[in-house]
């Protein structure tokens, strides 16, 4: 698993490329292109904020959320606790 400063840092060598070539862009290819490049990097980033995950199959879940399929630890935050928090 990447950690934030090795996705930001590859999120913002790729805006650099984008930049330097969005001055021939239309408006619909520059929203298009930097819809690309943001959609790669939220599923990363909210992969990385959940932490450290299992590599067993047994002791983690794969869920769908809007930023596509991600793995969370069988006991995760967001699961309700029976014992209360």
């Amino acid at each position: 698993m990447e950690d934030y400063t090795t996705i930001l840092s590859e999120m913002n060598k790729e805006f650099e490329n984008f930049s330097s070539k969005s001055r021939s862009l239309n408006a619909y290819d520059y929203e298009k292109e930097f819809r690309k490049i943001t959609d790669k990097y939220d599923q990363k980033l909210f992969q990385a904020s959940l932490g450290k995950i299992p590599k067993s199959k047994n002791k983690k879940h794969t869920i769908e959320t809007s930023f596509g399929k991600i793995n969370v630890k069988k006991k995760s935050f967001h699961e309700p606790n029976p014992n209360g928090l």
